[in-house]
């Protein structure tokens, strides 16, 4: 996976999180249910890989909001 695809995949994940319903709590619910049906092996994996997720995130996002305080700009692409 590249870079990029990391964020095409966050934005993904931002709009299937937005299509669960449009109150926090129903979106939640619904997505603990889905999981909840998996099978035991797949429900330890995703809560692994939630567990992943969610170590990075906050100071991703912290990193992020910074960059875009300093400069709200993105740098150039290299020219080929």
């Amino acid at each position: 996976m590249t870079t990029n695809e990391f964020w095409l995949q966050l934005h993904r994940l931002a709009g299937c999180l937005e299509a669960e319903g449009p109150h926090r709590r129903e979106r939640l619910a619904k997505i603990v249910a889905a999981w909840e049906v998996m099978p035991r092996s797949a429900r330890e994996t995703v809560a692994d890989e939630l567990t992943l997720i969610l170590d990075e995130l906050p100071e991703l996002g912290q990193m992020v909001r910074a960059k875009l305080t300093t400069d709200p700009r993105p740098p150039r692409s290299p020219s080929r």
